[in-house]
């Protein structure tokens, strides 16, 4: 394909992420245009490039071990970092070595980049890629991100395009006091947040935060990943996602699932309002799951469902345990089948459905709801974490909840959005 095809595929990408929000500032977006992606991803046609999709470049048995990351995140993200030129700046995972150049093409050569991997062959292809683009100026170096680069410490700006389950001490101590600190954290095994941080009192808090999902980080670092979707039938065409599914049994919940439901509360939400509450489950309840129906169960009398995906697949959330499911669900008529999801879409009347022997969790999920109304139902936007420093002990809220990762505990307190609902 000719050059002038990547410059026009890359100039749609470019708007397309001014539209959607992801590109904000002006620094951000003269990156994206100084430096084309199809110079990372050799070989790719320029649709395949400049599609707004992480590509994987490196996996062994199945499992992605290295990738160039979705556009649009990658955007996000370096918005979060809030970058400025002349800054130092150190990454935790070089892979393509695109996201360093974008950064190199910021921070400028009175700045400095510096870009670790642990395998030493995406190491030496980041290291070329990066000095034909015309970055040889970046130091790539083969190392455990972990470590961090104490030669050049201390940096203004540490990002990290791996997941972690924890921020490592030496990146905390290698951050300048008034520096940024950007890392897709892995709270929960469903959960995987870029949040930016930057010390304040002692610890760290965050700035922002953004949905993201990684491939997680390999070293020192490394958690064995305990996120399971649970197959509840033989075809696997209905299954449930959970934080943890060993003392669930497939059988039993399907079983629990195609007998009679007790309808234990009704309610009203938007679409935007399913995702905040969704989020605040997830992060507030051991217990929270998704079930997602696809093939001959989608539309499936038995099976509660309140939106479509893309693919066709059926999805609702609520909570599970060994003893059933409280799940949200569409009255089943007149509304007829589930929608296809559109987060511009009105209130519509959702009923908490009780299957198998789950008062508990009903009285769980009326609870969760009663706290998330009296909040304001808050989203995303007003969650804050602190990074807890040892014994701290933050007050008792129904606000708050801690989170305990590999090395710290992490606060997640949501603000008040307005009156209680």
């Amino acid at each position: 394909m000719r050059v002038d095809g990547f410059e026009t595929a890359q100039s749609r990408l470019i708007q397309k992420l001014k539209l959607e929000g992801s590109l904000r500032s002006e620094l951000v977006e003269t990156a994206f245009r100084n430096v084309p992606r199809h110079h990372f991803l050799p070989g790719l046609a320029a649709g395949q490039v400049y599609d707004d999709n992480a590509i994987v470049t490196k996996s062994l048995a199945g499992t992605a071990l290295s990738s160039s990351s979705q556009p649009s995140l990658m955007a996000l993200m370096l918005e979060q970092l809030q970058l400025r030129p002349g800054h130092r700046v150190l990454e935790i995972g070089a892979g393509t070595g695109y996201n360093a150049a974008l950064m190199a093409s910021i921070v400028g050569p009175e700045g400095s980049i510096v870009t670790l991997d642990i395998d030493e062959d995406i190491v030496s292809k980041a290291r070329d890629r990066l000095a034909r683009a015309g970055f040889g100026w970046v130091t790539v170096e083969c190392r455990d991100g972990s470590l961090g680069f104490l030669e050049r410490a201390p940096f203004d700006r540490i990002i990290l395009t791996i997941g972690t389950p924890d921020l490592a001490p030496t990146w905390i101590d290698q951050l300048k006091p008034d520096g940024v600190l950007v890392a897709p954290l892995s709270l929960l095994p469903t959960v995987q947040l870029s949040v930016a941080f930057t010390p304040a009192d002692g610890t760290l808090h965050s700035l922002s935060i953004a949905p993201c999902e990684f491939i997680p980080i390999r070293g020192a670092l490394a958690v064995e990943s305990a996120a399971e979707s649970l197959p509840l039938s033989p075809d696997g065409q209905l299954a449930l996602r959970v934080h943890d599914s060993k003392s669930l049994e497939a059988e039993g919940l399907l079983r629990a699932l195609t007998e009679p439901a007790r309808t234990v509360a009704a309610t009203r939400m938007t679409p935007r309002e399913l995702t905040a509450f969704d989020f605040w489950l997830r992060l507030q309840s051991e217990h929270w799951c998704m079930l997602l129906a696809g093939g001959t169960w989608t539309g499936s009398p038995a099976i509660p469902a309140l939106f479509t995906l893309g693919n066709g697949q059926s999805f609702t959330g609520g909570l599970a345990d060994a003893m059933g499911l409280c799940l949200l669900a569409r009255p089943a008529s007149p509304a007829g089948p589930a929608p296809p999801y559109d987060p511009t879409a009105g209130p519509a009347e959702l009923l908490l459905k009780s299957f198998g022997r789950a008062d508990g969790l009903a009285a769980g999920l009326l609870d969760l709801l009663s706290r998330w109304r009296s909040l304001g139902s808050p989203g995303m936007q007003q969650l804050h974490i602190t990074m807890l420093t040892e014994g701290q002990e933050p007050p008792l809220s129904p606000a708050r909840r801690t989170i305990s990762g590999p090395i710290h505990r992490f606060a997640l307190e949501w603000a008040q959005t307005s009156a209680p609902r």
